[in-house]
């Protein structure tokens, strides 16, 4: 994923709608009552934290 988005020129415009929409729901959460830890639990590895590549 990393590599092809590199290769493609992509990858800056990916790590930027990922980091606003990893706000975003954070601040969702937030708002809903979860504890900061608990948000970036459930955020981070959604838009953030990448699968191994192999």
């Amino acid at each position: 994923m990393y590599l092809e988005m590199k290769k493609d020129g992509t990858l800056n415009e990916q790590a930027q709608k990922a980091s606003k929409d990893a706000a975003w729901q954070l601040a969702s959460l937030m708002e809903a009552g979860y504890q900061k830890h608990e948000a970036e639990e459930v955020v981070l590895p959604e838009y953030i934290l990448l699968p191994p590549e192999k």
